[in-house]
């Protein structure tokens, strides 16, 4: 089983900190969360989902996870976990875990191609499965630029695409994940990118060349 390690940003990468009031010194012990499994799972319609939890420590001691969210895997979408614990002075730690649920009707649009936003900046799509893609250029930046972003991404049911979080999807090391975005055909779709740098929200509307 494959574990991957998240730790609280906030906390400046460190698991503890020392304290003073009154000359009285206390230890805190921040949260470090393990997520079991992977943070984006890919399911087929009608399979089963099997949560798989996480772990948190404070220190020595085990902490309470809760979960919050729903998979409804009958349903064709992305359903987004969320994992939480708090420590005994509040301080929480919080990671997520991206379900996606993929229709099992063959698609009927076929989003392989060169794709251009604005006219000129261009995206290539290759297609690596029925419902399963790759991308050169998500946020359709300046042609040839070392912070475009390539991202494997799915067709979820004919209307709906994702990209699930994806680290160093740049050669400057840049991480992303999009929205759950629009298909309006074979020819155009849309999504908002989300991006440790460079990148702003904005929704990015392709059109095919």
């Amino acid at each position: 089983m494959k574990k991957i390690y998240y730790f609280l940003v906030a906390i400046m990468a460190v698991s503890c900190s020392e304290t003073s009031t009154d000359n009285v010194s206390k230890v805190t012990n921040y949260p470090l969360m393990t997520l079991n499994g992977e943070r984006t799972v890919v399911l087929n319609q009608g399979d089963t989902y099997t949560e798989l939890g996480a772990v948190s420590m404070a220190g020595t001691e085990e902490l309470p996870v809760t979960i919050t969210g729903t998979v409804n895997t009958s349903t064709p979408n992305v359903y987004k976990l969320t994992y939480t614990s708090v420590n005994v002075d509040g301080f929480s730690a919080t990671l997520t875990r991206a379900i996606v649920v993929l229709s099992t009707a063959p698609s009927a649009i076929d989003l392989q191609g060169t794709f251009a936003r604005n006219g000129t900046n261009l995206n290539n799509v290759t297609k690596l499965g029925d419902r399963k893609y790759i991308c050169d250029n998500a946020t359709g930046f300046t042609n040839g630029s070392p912070d475009n972003l390539t991202l494997i991404f799915y067709n979820v049911d004919d209307t709906k695409i994702y990209a699930p979080y994806q680290e160093n999807a740049s050669s400057t090391g840049i991480s992303a994940e999009s929205n759950v975005g629009t298909i309006a055909d074979k020819d155009h779709f849309s999504w908002v990118i989300y991006a440790s740098a460079v990148f702003g929200t904005a929704t990015r509307n392709f059109t095919r060349i």
